[in-house]
């Protein structure tokens, strides 16, 4: 899971990066987008198995405030994945995933220090006797401008149940 929110994570200050060129003349921007999913999920808390997502999609919705200049200086993104199906590598089993995910990113003139915090809560439903795992998880990162990132997790909550039968 922690590598499908990087992903996420990377998509939304890649836009703030970019956002900060091309959209120069523009106040606030208001971005919609809707992609197939193509992720894997490391359930170490139930199943223990990797499961790839390959079917579905996840819209996100990018919500960008800028300087007079151009320069980023708020970004909230939400991004909720629909019909997310994935097949576990061990088990073969078939997946559900029920999930979304908030970021806020705040910048300092369109340099550094970036800030951002996101917020990722979901359910994985295991089909017939596979195991469902429940998560909830706050993260906040900072990107200085060395590179260098530093992350703290606020908050991680997983809990696993038996499948249904």
């Amino acid at each position: 899971m922690r590598k499908s929110l990087l992903l996420l994570t990377t998509m939304a200050l890649a836009l703030l990066l970019a956002a900060g060129v091309a959209l120069a003349q523009a106040p606030t921007q208001h971005i919609n987008q809707t992609l197939p999913v193509d992720f894997n999920v490391d359930d170490e808390a139930c199943s223990g198995e990797l499961i790839h997502f390959f079917t579905g999609e996840v819209h996100s919705v990018f919500h960008l405030t800028l300087d007079d200049a151009g320069n980023v200086q708020h970004l909230a993104s939400q991004h909720t994945f629909a019909n997310a199906k994935g097949t576990g590598d061990v088990s073969g089993g078939q997946y559900t995933l029920l999930s979304k995910v908030t970021n806020t990113v705040n910048s300092n003139l369109g340099g550094f220090p970036i800030v951002t915090t996101e917020t990722a809560s979901g359910t994985l439903i295991g089909q017939g006797q596979l195991p469902d795992s429940t998560f909830h998880q706050v993260l906040h990162f900072t990107i200085h401008e060395d590179g260098t990132v530093t992350a703290e997790v606020v908050q991680s909550r997983f809990e696993c149940s038996e499948g249904s039968q």
